[in-house]
């Protein structure tokens, strides 16, 4: 993303922030602009490792709580991964993920390029889902 970009969404972010009654703080900038430079799933912990060079008092904690708080506003996503440490995207729309076994590189999918799940209604009675995502495992075209 090019810098243009990155200051015209840290614009909007911040307009978003007032007007939804969200301090403005450098931590929350600073960490909205990683999520935007990466523009993939990012941990916190890398995130922490970026923002740590700039703002040396910032904790990991500070990080984790301001995550949560962008995911409560859908800002971002959270990607979740029962092998993998969980990840953060400022891309909100749904996808669903291929993972090699073998050297996990994480290929993406988009929502509409997989086709629909349905749960038995005997289970869907019992909970209601608000987001499903898919993980497909194997081996990608490389360790193949």
């Amino acid at each position: 993303m090019k810098e243009k970009d990155i200051v015209k969404k840290l614009d909007d972010f911040t307009k978003y922030c007032r007007d939804n009654g969200l301090n403005v703080t450098y931590q929350r900038l600073a960490i909205y602009r990683v999520l935007l430079e990466a523009n993939e799933q990012i941990s916190p912990e890398k995130i922490f490792r970026k923002i740590k060079k700039s703002y040396p008092n910032i904790s990991l904690g500070t990080i984790y709580k301001t995550l949560d708080v962008f995911r409560e506003h859908n800002l971002i996503r959270k990607v979740n991964d029962i092998f993998r440490v969980s990840g953060y995207d400022i891309r909100t729309d749904q996808l669903h993920y291929m993972v090699c076994r073998k050297c996990n590189k994480l290929i993406e999918i988009p929502a509409g390029e997989v086709s629909e799940v349905k749960i038995n209604k005997k289970y869907s009675s019992l909970f209601h889902t608000e987001e499903v995502t898919i993980f497909f495992r194997g081996l990608c075209s490389d360790c193949k």
